[in-house]
């Protein structure tokens, strides 16, 4: 159960944390981000309402900042879900 006492409907555990991203795509450009959450299925990206990014279904490139010291890994993950608050993308 969650915390509001309903069934639990996440495949994975989430764990808070907090890094600075940016997601790439072709046609709306670079986006500069902070992680909210991860799991091992993928992130949650706090996003300025303001800011537009892919929609639902789309793959975007997420270059993770200052993970592994010198070099920023780059993950390709697709959007799949949109909220008031941020994004979820998934790992491919």
């Amino acid at each position: 159960m969650d915390v509001k006492g309903l069934p639990e409907r996440r495949n994975f555990r989430r764990m808070r944390v907090n890094f600075n991203v940016e997601i790439f795509h072709p046609m709306y450009g670079v986006a500069k981000l902070k992680t909210w959450d991860m799991s091992d299925g993928g992130i949650f990206i706090l996003v300025d309402p303001k800011k537009t990014l892919p929609p639902e279904g789309t793959i975007v490139s997420v270059k993770v900042k200052g993970l592994l010291g010198k070099e920023d890994p780059v993950l390709d993950m697709k959007v799949v879900r949109d909220t008031n608050d941020g994004v979820g993308l998934r790992f491919l």
